[in-house]
């Protein structure tokens, strides 16, 4: 996933049991679609930038289809739990949409909608996340850290606490 900001660069993934409880909400709101295929969400915080993608694999195919969506964010006004949430919602509705009519002209770049009070930009891709982590490994810079660049001190404690973790977790 490439982020929408520029000077995004270091940046932290988005808790997997977070993400697996993501998952299990799109498998059990589109439960006809989850026997046909399996479903992905994976997700950055960057310092002033949440990015998701959230797809969907078709059994047997290649292509899979994403939506990836990022909204920028102030750790001092922003609630980043309230932001993911919103951001989950904004996805399910895009792929409703897909569901219903696959010929929807998506925005291959960032295009921005507003959203209650958050403004989030979307642009649909059609990247396969198992092959692009294959490759990544294959070429060595898959990356399994908890921070990808070099954090401060600072920046890591910010993060923790608005995932409303404390350090030890």
């Amino acid at each position: 996933m490439e982020p929408r900001l520029p000077n995004s660069i270091k940046w932290t993934s988005v808790p997997k049991e977070l993400l697996n409880q993501m998952l299990i909400i799109l498998s059990s709101h589109f439960s006809q679609k989850a026997k046909d295929g399996n479903f992905v969400v994976e997700g950055r915080i960057y310092p002033n930038e949440l990015l998701m993608r959230v797809g969907y694999l078709e059994r047997g195919r290649l292509r899979q289809v994403n939506f990836e969506l990022s909204t920028g964010y102030n750790p001092k006004q922003n609630n980043m739990m309230e932001l993911v949430h919103t951001t989950l919602d904004s996805a399910g509705s895009l792929l409703e949409q897909y569901f219903e009519n696959e010929e929807n002209d998506f925005p291959r770049e960032w295009k921005e909608f507003i959203v209650g009070k958050a403004t989030i930009h979307v642009r649909h891709t059609t990247v396969n996340s198992d092959l692009e982590a294959e490759a990544d490994r294959l070429l060595g810079v898959a990356e399994d850290n908890l921070v990808s660049g070099d954090d401060s001190e600072e920046e890591l404690k910010t993060k923790i606490s608005l995932l409303g973790l404390d350090e030890e977790e």
